[in-house]
């Protein structure tokens, strides 16, 4: 059996508007002709594929750790990818974790309507409610309306499909400088029991300045005083969530990323970072769904 291979657009690599499908607000430098439902199916399919096929058949396990408050062990995994663009090579060092967690709302897990209604439903600004160090998620664009048009579906079996353009902005350790992740969302229900999570990222260069914030340097001086105006850099990274029940009954969480801090983290440095910062999601994603259950705020089993 051939070894599966990455696609094209799940990959370290900055979209531009060209790659794109068409936006009212957005005009790109060039014509392009990218259909959105096209656009949407192709990225949606090497997610999925990515997360179920390439990620267990070729990444290197790691450790098995804990995250506190989860109760379930938490898989790490790693591999470089080798990509090819324009005659160069670049290795992406990718790094995935893999965790299998009851699917019952009690202390220490989640049900699976948890885990759809915080990861899946507004993803972005989640991820800002339950990461300390993301200081804010600024929604710049969305086609949202577009797939509507549809009912929201996509071919390939894709439900109540999203996709937003989001800054994604973390708060760093002195001495260094606040990052901004300017990111492309595609969300979308596989089946009744399962969805994905996108993330590319994507130059900002052709939005409206008043649609962006941070990539433009616009927080300087129209943000709220505090961390949102302080000086920023423009980082990447692409990631890919895969949550499905499994055959037990348990919900099984996946997560894979590739990243790029950009400025002046040596790359090696920031190697030695994301593992740690990527297992310990586990535990803040877990605990912030236990205090919304317990303020009455839990999703709908």
């Amino acid at each position: 059996m051939s070894q599966p291979t990455p696609g094209d657009l799940v990959r370290l690599r900055i979209l531009t508007t060209t790659d794109l499908p068409p936006h009212p607000s957005i005009k790109p430098t060039s014509p392009h002709n990218v259909d959105l439902f096209n656009f949407l199916q192709t990225v949606l399919d090497e997610g999925v594929a990515f997360a179920d096929e390439y990620v267990p058949q070729t990444f290197n396990k790691g450790r098995v750790k804990e995250s506190p408050p989860a109760v379930a062990k938490v898989h790490q995994l790693s591999r470089d990818i080798k990509v090819g663009s324009d005659g160069k090579t670049t290795t992406e060092s990718w790094f995935a974790r893999e965790s299998v967690h009851q699917n019952v709302s009690e202390q220490g897990t989640a049900t699976f309507a948890e885990f759809d209604n915080g990861l899946r439903v507004e993803h972005s600004k989640h991820e800002m409610e339950y990461t300390p160090s993301v200081f804010d998620a600024h929604r710049v664009a969305d086609w949202n309306e577009l797939i509507a048009v549809r009912g929201g579906n996509v071919p390939g079996g894709y439900e109540e499909v999203t996709m937003s353009v989001y800054e994604m902005c973390h708060q760093m350790p002195p001495p260094l400088t606040n990052r901004v992740f300017p990111v492309v969302v595609v969300t979308a229900k596989t089946s009744p029991d399962s969805f994905v999570v996108v993330q590319i990222p994507v130059d900002l260069t052709d939005f409206p300045d008043g649609d962006v914030l941070y990539a433009n340097g616009r927080n300087k001086r129209d943000a709220d005083p505090g961390l949102t105006r302080k000086k920023i850099t423009r980082g990447m990274y692409v990631s890919v969530e895969r949550v499905k029940i499994m055959e037990t009954g348990d919900v099984k969480w996946m997560m894979a990323t590739a990243s790029d801090a950009k400025g002046y983290l040596p790359m090696i440095v920031q190697k030695q970072g994301v593992p740690g910062a990527v297992l310990k999601d586990v535990g803040l994603f877990i605990k912030w769904t236990m205090d919304k259950r317990s303020s009455g705020e839990a999703a709908q089993t």
